[in-house]
């Protein structure tokens, strides 16, 4: 089981990781368009209207052509992988809360007496493997969405989240 910290260290890890994927593409985005401005420059130099309102009119439907739709499509999948994370986290603190509860049922059950019965233990424990599997032999809430949150090894996995 991982503890709190843990689950804040990865999550603000990954958050982190989000950020410098953003900035990077939006960085690469800022790239493109000053490019995209030079050659608008340089074609309307070499055609004798660097002065008239042709270079701005190709900037803006560059902007609103290109550059618009490609900067709110990386801040739409900033946006998604944070969501998928939150509720990843989300899940995982569920998960962690029910074998807790589990734990503390078993407990109860063996410090009256009512533990000993084997077949009541393995019956709840199989209900819990059978809740948290992901069907391919491997346990943890969410494992096969976006951010891997339950069986990473504490912070790794999960790149399809924001690499979209």
């Amino acid at each position: 089981m991982y503890s709190e910290d843990q689950i804040k260290d990865f999550y603000q890890n990954y958050r982190e990781s989000l950020s410098r994927q953003k900035e990077s593409a939006l960085q690469n985005l800022n790239q493109q368009r000053n490019n995209a401005y030079s050659q608008i420059m340089s074609g309307a130099n070499k055609a004798g209207m660097m002065y008239s309102n042709f270079p701005t009119r190709s900037k803006i439907q560059y902007d609103m052509g290109t550059y618009t739709p490609a900067q709110n499509k990386i801040f739409t999948t900033y946006q998604t992988g944070l969501d998928s994370l939150r509720n990843n986290i989300v899940k995982y603190q569920n998960s962690i809360k029910d074998i807790q509860d589990a734990i503390a049922h078993l407990n109860t059950l063996s410090a009256n007496g009512g533990g000993s019965n084997n077949s009541d233990t393995l019956s709840l424990l199989q209900q819990l493997l059978s809740q948290y599997s992901n069907g391919d032999g491997s346990n943890g809430p969410g494992s096969s969405s976006g951010a891997d949150s339950g069986n990473s090894g504490g912070g790794g996995g999960g790149g399809g989240a924001g690499g979209r």
